[in-house]
């Protein structure tokens, strides 16, 4: 028995529906791709424009330094028109300078007011104004001396002297607290003391006073003859109690 023989055909194709995407989802995807793209876009443009202020910023910033600090060089040098860094070098050349006048005006100060306790009497206390105060103790009595050396600041000379066993004399640090309450600022100030069976301390103090203040020496006696009349009670009010205790 034959067989006929047919001929080979190939398969028919299959149509998978993952097999290629149709022309409908390809225009779906291509319309989804231009939201992304143009975000993408945006981010980086606004990235950038931050980027310049803060930049603008920094800079406007830097420039206001440099201009401060040219403002505080000599007259002379601000009507130039000094770049960043010749700014910077003047500014390192001009510190050491007034470090230099700094010294030289201290040096001056401190000579003006020796030469003014020396020609007031210096170690010659009883020559000066004495503490008048009923508790004032003989051995801590002070002696104030006052002199203008501007219209706005005035030079103390203080000399008070005690016994070495007995403890009366007010504490430096009381009468700047004391000034500086009343309204006159300590700038400057200077101690020295002589030892021995008598002691003798010098104060010399530079401090601030008002321009409208006509009578501003008497005020700063009458202010530090209080502080040490004040202290001279104290002292006499504990010996007092003292003494009562051991009797």
């Amino acid at each position: 028995m034959r067989r006929e023989a047919h001929p080979c055909s190939p398969p028919p194709p299959l149509h998978l529906p993952f097999s290629s995407p149709s022309p409908n989802a390809e225009l779906v995807l291509e319309h989804l791709d231009i939201p992304f793209a143009a975000m993408n876009g945006e981010a980086g443009v606004v990235k950038k424009l931050n980027h310049n202020a803060r930049e603008r910023d920094r800079r406007k910033k830097i420039n206001g330094l440099y201009s401060t600090l040219r403002s505080l060089l000599p007259s002379a040098d601000q009507t130039k028109k000094l770049s960043i860094p010749a700014t910077v070098s003047r500014v390192l050349k001009y510190v050491p300078e007034l470090q230099q006048q700094v010294q030289i005006l201290a040096q001056e100060k401190e000579e003006l007011l020796s030469r003014i306790n020396a020609a007031q009497g210096g170690e010659d206390c009883t020559h000066q104004e004495t503490g008048k105060g009923k508790g004032a103790t003989p051995n801590s009595a002070p002696s104030i001396s006052t002199n203008h050396l501007s219209e706005s600041e005035v030079a103390i000379q203080i000399c008070t002297t005690k016994v070495a066993t007995q403890n009366t004399t007010v504490d430096f640090s009381e009468i700047v607290l004391n000034l500086d309450y009343h309204g006159f600022p300590l700038i400057n100030a200077s101690t020295f003391k002589s030892f021995g069976g008598t002691r003798t301390t010098f104060c010399n103090l530079h401090v601030q006073v008002e321009r409208s203040w006509g009578m501003e020496c008497e005020a700063l006696k009458e202010i530090l003859l209080a502080l040490y009349d004040q202290k001279g009670r104290e002292v006499k009010f504990l010996r007092q109690h003292e003494n009562r205790v051991i009797m």
